[in-house]
């Protein structure tokens, strides 16, 4: 098979000219040969994101749903840490600073999570969930899981500590 050919069946590429086909190969090239020498002593994992409701949705005879109680988030965060072991909020939507995200014409506050899992666990995050959108009474969950990608460097002290200002 043509490099030409995989690059238009695998990213429904048409209209494909030498200049973008040549862009797409040196990115294909370098992610086929980079990564794989960069984490061979390493196991990198794939991020996967989801969106997490701060509120309920509406009931018919509501403008907007009641807020998520503190104690029902507070057992999805200590269910996410106790199967996953880790996770990381990517900021409040529905703030002041942001606002809310929009579904089908219902602004709904909301936060991403990231958790990061080795690619065989990406379907325990996707069951995770859709557990979460049943017990949030959700229609629909967002959820995305990317390549492995995200390595967890181990920080250890060195002589030049760029932080302290040292070489």
């Amino acid at each position: 098979m043509s490099k030409e050919f995989f690059l238009r069946k695998h990213f429904k590429i048409k209209g494909l000219r030498k200049n973008n086909y040549l862009t797409l190969t040196c990115v294909l090239t370098m992610v086929s040969y980079v990564v794989p020498c960069w984490s061979m002593s390493k196991e990198l994992l794939c991020p996967c994101e989801f969106q997490l409701v701060m509120r309920y949705n509406p009931e018919p005879s509501e403008n907007a749903g009641r807020d998520v109680e503190p104690e029902v988030l507070a057992g999805i965060f200590t269910e996410l840490a106790k199967r996953f072991g880790a996770y990381t909020p990517l900021g409040l939507a529905g703030s002041e600073e942001v606002p809310g995200g929009l579904w089908k014409g219902q602004v709904e506050p909301s936060v991403r999570i990231e958790v990061s899992v080795p690619q065989d666990r990406i379907l325990e995050v996707r069951q995770f969930v859709y557990e979460v959108g049943e017990r949030l009474g959700q229609k629909e969950m967002y959820f995305k899981a990317g390549p492995p990608c995200v390595e967890l460097i181990k920080i250890e002290p060195s002589a030049g500590n760029v932080a302290d200002g040292r070489d």
